[in-house]
Order: C-alpha cells, then sequence, then structure tokens
C-alpha cells in the first residue's frame, strides 16, 4: 500500500513519553489532580508528538490544521501545554500511577459501604430512619435501671424489689446452663460478683439468684426474703458496710459506677474486699450479688483465684425464652410452630439473632405475642437504634469508650487494627498528653460496654472486622455524636479529615462514607464546616473523599435535589484554579450511584464543567464516564459524546470529548480485586476483563463506529486515539477472538464512511503488523478483513 504524503495528519504518531516526575508519574503539580492544581490530569508542559513534523499542505478535505500549530513560545518561558500533550496526559494515567489506582479502589470501596447502607433485608432504610424524633427511652438493655419499690423500714441506701415483679421473673426465668454452679457459690460464700458483659441477662439473673438462694435458706426475720438494690454505692465500698436488714438478699450494679467521694469501680474489688463483705453477709444471715462488666482492673487477678467471681452464665436460647413467656412453661408443638413462623414474618428471628440478641429483647418480644400486639411494629421499634443511642451515650462518658463508638461508626466493617490504630488516635486528640501512651485495651472493652458491636473472624488469615449488630446502629452513633458532643465537634472534624486522607484505602473510603452520613444531620452546615474546604484542597484524596461524601449526602431521598444543585452550581466554577477544583469535585461526585440513577443530569454537569479552555475536569470526566459505563449507562454516555463531538472541529470541547471517548472505549473496567492489597485493574493486559465497550461493541455498534470515525480524522484527537487503538490491539485482540471479532465490525463501519477512513485505517494496521518490535497480529488480521469489505 502506498504511504500517505508526510503531510497527512493520518501519519503514524510516534510514541514518545512525557517527562516524568517523582515516582514515575508524569510531572506537573498536584498531581494526579490536574495541570493547574485542579482535577485534571498532571501535565508535561510544552511537549510535542515527535513523529508531528511541520508542514505545508492538508491534503484531506476532513481533516482541520492541528490547533496547536501556533509557533512555539520563548524558551524562557513556560509555554501552555498543547491539547495534544494534555491527552497524551490522559491516558498515561495507568497502571503504574499508584496515587490515581488508590483513589479508584477507595471510590469502589466506598460506593460498596455506601451501597450496604441502603440493602436491609427487615424492610428498614436510610430514607425511614427518623433519628431524634419521638420519645427516647433510656434502658433498652444497656444498662440496670432499678425497679419500682420502696426503701426497706429504717435503712438507707437500698430500695426493695417489688415481690410481685420478682416472683413474675423467677416464674419465667430460663436457666443458662451455668447457673446451678453460680446458685452453689452464692450458697457456700454468701457473695457472688456476676462479671459479665452488658446485654447477657445479668439483672434478671442476679434477682433469680437471689430468690433461689433464700428459698433455701428459709433465715427468720421480719424481711425474711426480701431483696432489694443497694443504691449508696459508697457505703458498700467500705468493707465494714452492713446489711441493713437481716435474712435478706442485695443486689449492687457496679458496672461503670463511680462514687464521686471514693472513685471506687469494679476495678477495684479485690480479695481482701471479697472476703471481708462475705464475712459481713455471713453475720446478717443475707446474700449479695455484685453485677459489674468483665474483670479489669483488681477485679482480673481476683477473678483467675476467687470463688466469689463468675464470669459467664454461659449463653440462653433466646428462642426458648420468647417461648417460655409469650407460652408457658410448657407449650405444645402446634403452639411453638405457629410461633415460629410468627417470628420469622416479623423478622423478629433476625432481631434476636443477629442484631440485638439480648434475653431483655427476646422478653419484649415475648410480651408482645402475650399481649397479642402488632409483632412487626414492635420488632421495628426495637430495631431503631435511637432510644439505644441515646441511653448508650448517656451513662458511658468516659473517653475511652466514647471513642470506641465513635470509630466504630466511621470505620463499620472494617478490620480491627485500623478501627483500634483510629480509636487511639481520636483518643489522643480528645486528651492531650505529653506523657507515656495511655493502656488502651479495646478488645476486652468492646465485650464488656459495647453489645452492639461484635468482632468477626474471618476464614483462614483474614483479619478480624468490627461492625454494629444492626447495621441502622452506625447511622444513629454518627448523628448523635455530631449533634450532640459539641465540645468534641473540632477535634473530631481534624480527626476525620486525616483518616480521609489517610494511607489504608479503606480506611479512606469508610470516613468518607461515613463524612457523608454526618451530612445528613444538616446538610447545609456540612457543606459550609468541611465538604466545601475539603473540595477546595489541593490533596487529590481529600477531594475524591469530599466526592464520595457528597455522593452519600445525596443517596438520602431528602437531600439529593439539594445535593444535586449544589454541584451543579460547583460545575460552573471554571475561571479560577480554587473554582476549578469544585468542578472537579462535583464532577468526581456525579461518577457512581448518585449519576447512576440520574445519567441525563450528570451527563450535563459533566458538559458543564468540561466546556472551557482549560482541561482540570478532563481526567476526573474520563473516570466518572467510564464508572457510569460499568453501572449500565452505557448508551447515555454514548449518546453524550457523540452530542459534544458534533461539530467535529478542533474545539476544546470536541478534542476532550473523543479523548475521553477513547480511554473509556479502551480502559478495562475498574474493579476491586483485593481490598487489604489495594488492588486495581485500571491498565492490566492480559490479566483483567477485557473493555466494557469493546465487549458489548455490537450493542452500540452505529454509536462506536460514528465516534472511532470522528476520533481518528482529526488531529489533536487523533493522534492519541490512534495510540489507544493500538493499545487495545496488543492488549485484548491479539489475545480474545471475540474483541478481534467486535474491532472488526466497528472499523468496518468505520471504513465505510466517506472520506479516507479506509486508505487510513488500512495504512496504520500494516505498520503495526509490520512492526518488527511491535507486531501486532490482530492488525494483519484487521487490515485483511477491512479489504474484503470493499
Amino acid at each position: 500500500m502506498t504511504r500517505p504524503s508526510d503531510g497527512d495528519p493520518a501519519d503514524p504518531p510516534g510514541r514518545p513519553v512525557p517527562p516524568r516526575g517523582a515516582g514515575g508519574r508524569p510531572a506537573g503539580r498536584d498531581h494526579p489532580a490536574g495541570g493547574k492544581g485542579a482535577g485534571g490530569p498532571a501535565i508535561p508542559p510544552g511537549r510535542r508528538p515527535a513523529s508531528d513534523p511541520p508542514r505545508a499542505d492538508t491534503p484531506h478535505a476532513d481533516e482541520d490544521p492541528p490547533a496547536d500549530a501556533a509557533a512555539p513560545a520563548a524558551p524562557e518561558e513556560e509555554p501552555e501545554p498543547s491539547v495534544d500533550d494534555q491527552l497524551r496526559a490522559l491516558g498515561e494515567h495507568g497502571a503504574d500511577d499508584t496515587d490515581l489506582q488508590d483513589a479508584i479502589q477507595a471510590k469502589l470501596i466506598a460506593e460498596r459501604v455506601a451501597s450496604r447502607l441502603q440493602r436491609d433485608p427487615s424492610g428498614m432504610r436510610i430514607g425511614n430512619l427518623a433519628l431524634f424524633n419521638g420519645s427516647v427511652t433510656v434502658g433498652s438493655g444497656f444498662h440496670f435501671s432499678a425497679p419500682d419499690g420502696s426503701p426497706a423500714a429504717g435503712a438507707r441506701g437500698v430500695r426493695r424489689v417489688d415481690a410481685a415483679r420478682l416472683a413474675a421473673q423467677v416464674e419465667r426465668y430460663l436457666r443458662p446452663p451455668r447457673f446451678d454452679d453460680a446458685l452453689d457459690r452464692l450458697w457456700q460464700h454468701r457473695l457472688l460478683v456476676l462479671a459479665a458483659r452488658q446485654g447477657t441477662g445479668r439483672q434478671t439473673a442476679a434477682l433469680n439468684l437471689l430468690a433461689e438462694v433464700l428459698a433455701m435458706s428459709g433465715d427468720g426475720g421480719a424481711e425474711d426474703g426480701s431483696c432489694f438494690h443497694v443504691t449508696d454505692i459508697e457505703a458498700v465500698a467500705d468493707t465494714d458496710w452492713k446489711p441493713p436488714t437481716e435474712g435478706c438478699g442485695y443486689v449492687v450494679l457496679l458496672d461503670g459506677v463511680m462514687s464521686a467521694s471514693t472513685m471506687w469501680t469494679a476495678e477495684a474489688i479485690d480479695e481482701h474486699w471479697l472476703a471481708a463483705k462475705a464475712d459481713r453477709l455471713r453475720e446478717a444471715r443475707s446474700f449479695m450479688v455484685v453485677v459489674t462488666g468483665p474483670p479489669r482492673g483488681a477485679l482480673v487477678e481476683a477473678s483467675a483465684r476467687s470463688l466469689h467471681v463468675v464470669t459467664s452464665l454461659g449463653d440462653v436460647d433466646l428462642l426458648a425464652v420468647v417461648e417460655r413467656h409469650a407460652l408457658g412453661p410448657a407449650p405444645d408443638a402446634g403452639a411453638k410452630a405457629a410461633l415460629r413462623r410468627r417470628l420469622a414474618e416479623s423478622n423478629a428471628l433476625t432481631l434476636l439473632t443477629e442484631e440485638r440478641p439480648e434475653p431483655q429483647v427476646a422478653i419484649q418480644v415475648a410480651t408482645a405475642v402475650r399481649d397479642d400486639e402488632d409483632l412487626a411494629r414492635t420488632v421495628t421499634a426495637l430495631r431503631d437504634p435511637t432510644g439505644q443511642v441515646h441511653a448508650w451515650f448517656g451513662q458511658h462518658r468516659d473517653v475511652e469508650s466514647i471513642c470506641m463508638a465513635i470509630a466504630a461508626a466511621v470505620l463499620e466493617d472494617g478490620h480491627y487494627l485500623a478501627f483500634s490504630d483510629a480509636a487511639v488516635r481520636l483518643y489522643e486528640a480528645l486528651t492531650p498528653t505529653t506523657g507515656a501512651p495511655p493502656d488502651l485495651r479495646f478488645w476486652e472493652q468492646l465485650s464488656a460496654g459495647h453489645p452492639w458491636i461484635e468482632v468477626v473472624t474471618g476464614d483462614g488469615p483474614a483479619p478480624p472486622r468490627v461492625r454494629f449488630r444492626n447495621p441502622l446502629v452506625q447511622q444513629a452513633v454518627l448523628a448523635y455524636v455530631w449533634t450532640n458532643l459539641d465540645g468534641r465537634r473540632p477535634a473530631l472534624l481534624d480527626w476525620l479529615r486525616d483518616l480521609v486522607t489517610d494511607r489504608n484505602i479503606g480506611v479512606r473510603a469508610r470516613a468518607a462514607v461515613a463524612a457523608g452520613v454526618i451530612a445528613w444531620c444538616d446538610h447545609g452546615h456540612a457543606v459550609r464546616r468541611y465538604l466545601r474546604s475539603w473540595a477546595l484542597d489541593r490533596s487529590w484524596a481529600l477531594r475524591q473523599g469530599a466526592a464520595t461524601a457528597l455522593a452519600v449526602m445525596g443517596a438520602d431521598p431528602g437531600l439529593t435535589a439539594a445535593t444535586w444543585r449544589l454541584l451543579e452550581s460547583w460545575a460552573h466554577e471554571d475561571e479560577t484554579e480554587a473554582g476549578r477544583r469544585l468542578a472537579a469535585t462535583a464532577v468526581t461526585a456525579v461518577g457512581g450511584h448518585l449519576g447512576g440513577a440520574q445519567p441525563e443530569r450528570a451527563l450535563r454537569l459533566i458538559r458543564q464543567a468540561l466546556d472551557g479552555e482549560g482541561f482540570d475536569t478532563l481526567l476526573p470526566a474520563a473516570l466518572s464516564l467510564a464508572r457510569l459505563v460499568e453501572l449500565g449507562r452505557t448508551t447515555e454516555v454514548l449518546n453524550a459524546l457523540l452530542e459534544w463531538s458534533e461539530p467535529q472541529d478542533s474545539s476544546p470541547l470536541v478534542a476532550k470529548a473523543l479523548g475521553i471517548f477513547a480511554t473509556v472505549t479502551c480502559e478495562p473496567p475498574t474493579t476491586v480485586a483485593d481490598e487489604d492489597a489495594g488492588l486495581v485493574r485500571w491498565r492490566s493486559p492480559g490479566d483483567g476483563p477485557p473493555p466494557l465497550l469493546l465487549a458489548q461493541a455490537r450493542d452500540h455498534l452505529p454509536q462506536l463506529a460514528e465516534l472511532w470515525a470522528r476520533a481518528l480524522a482529526r488531529k489533536p484527537a487523533q493522534t492519541y486515539a490512534l495510540e489507544k487503538l493500538r493499545d487495545c490491539l496488543e492488549a485484548y485482540a491479539d489475545h480474545d477472538p471475540a474483541i478481534r471479532r467486535n474491532l472488526t465490525a466497528v472499523l468496518a463501519e468505520v471504513a465505510t464512511r466517506p472520506g479516507r477512513h479506509r486508505e487510513r485505517l488500512a495504512w496504520h494496521l500494516g505498520e503495526w503488523a509490520r512492526d518488527d518490535d511491535r507486531p501486532s497480529s490482530s492488525a494483519a488480521h484487521l487490515r485483511d478483513a477491512l479489504a474484503r469489505t470493499r
């Protein structure tokens, strides 16, 4: 075949490599956010294609002269990058670009985390979770509340347990596996410390132990057999304290209780206190059960040595608890089967087995069944975490516990070590000190004071993850913390910002999602307080975090319209460097499920951001359009690119649209291969899946053929499009017959169009087939196929 003249713009482009900066990335400020520090690719200044020699002729009527044909700037001045340079830089962001791969990975993880917030098989959704609405009941199994009763005659610091209530609890009580052992210890030693975590039915167990042991003792006395709650913790701390009434039972709660004068807690319980207190109880012919959380402090050693301490009574079958309280002690098989069906239909089984596996919750479910209430409504109320969260924060005010709850909410379903590191950083921010690092042991505390959190161990070497039993608790905790902990808000915001730029991409993604959930509380305040400043920052990671948070904010149906209006206003900000960062952030935000839900609106926003002389939004636009294709919006994306490139001239918008098309068409889909290793297949020839648009080419043949014809017809897009086409042949068509067939169909359609498309394709395919260094078998196949279609 005769080679076109040297002046033909269809000459094969050379493959010059732009100058590299540190780390092997294309040189440019604020990588990878753009040549002017906004959101586009880093541009090597003043770079020209090596095989684009000066010429005087323009032999083809369908090709305009290069847009960058002006005389070069003086050597002492740094010239503006040409359009060709901008497009070439777009293609340089590939597998070797670690920052970009991390950004893509974080975005995909964030989408997965955010989508989990929207899924809930039990029927509750983000949109109908009414946080802070209605009354808040403090209790809900999170702490021990003293029952109604009257003080004992002449006694101070104690309150009698109502006899009728105690009798009802004893009648319906289902003994856990190690109840008899605990009862025997209480009978033998008069004192028992029940050091078990919250939510295990400790209160009911303590009362039943006392009722049983008093029935066994049968001592006389005016108050014989009565049970009392001890309310004066300071008095109990004294080893000389004596029960005010003999022959009775006493229960003490020491779970997080601290006396202002003695600073005495369960951690101070040692063997000396246990022995002295047991002696006083024996003298008074009385019994005492002290309820605490899992052992800490001196109680750890005491639990290992003393028979006075029991750390667990074993797990009780919660469905059996429901049966006992709803149907009585000996229900028939038919009644039990009907109850199980009702529990399953109302989602009570999910509540009891996964979200709130607590005896008190089982009793509440049973009460609703026994009283023939609307069980589904009861379950919904029990699943609403608002009351649980208010109650927990009302009781737990120590910084250590608060930091654990916040870190778990921000890094929901993240790895334990990432969670604990974040909690330590928050603790240090809230309690600044120059002394030795604090002795924080979060693993022990999780089981002690956080029944709503579970640590899930994975298979094999997978590290454990920290998550809430009820996924809706995450939202409630974040809302409570942001709205109620006023004095902590500045430190929390600094901490959250650090997490959004963390080197761990899983941490980065989850923190960005949490920032979006927080914005549901007051989106206007969130935008002013941190989202806009993040979007204006020079850090690509922080802008990516802002975009993710905005997309999550827009997922709330009540905020979708407001989020779109904000992003659309940012897309017009292209007159200053800061404004271009806002525009790039807006483009990034709509490149996901927010844009996938309203693709036409997302594409209008992206076009607005692209429509200008600058190229700062070029890379964000390419990434966002590629993501919309992955979300199934291929037709809308191709139609938009056709519309944007309709003038078919050398204007910036046309060049951008065709450059983006070549990029999106030839790049494989972005996938999360391994969250822990941080692997993303952005460009992985022969290893990853083929590009979606090439795999689906026959479904969109007219659109693809027209766009390829436009991209290959004229510079500046022509040079870049030819490079991407050759990359596709080498990476995919040479190894995948299906991709080769699809490319043959597309290029055959291109060759039928008026102009010199057939000649141009044949020449380049022939050159690639004969290349000594990089011969392409698929190029030869396509060249021969085009020759047969004449």
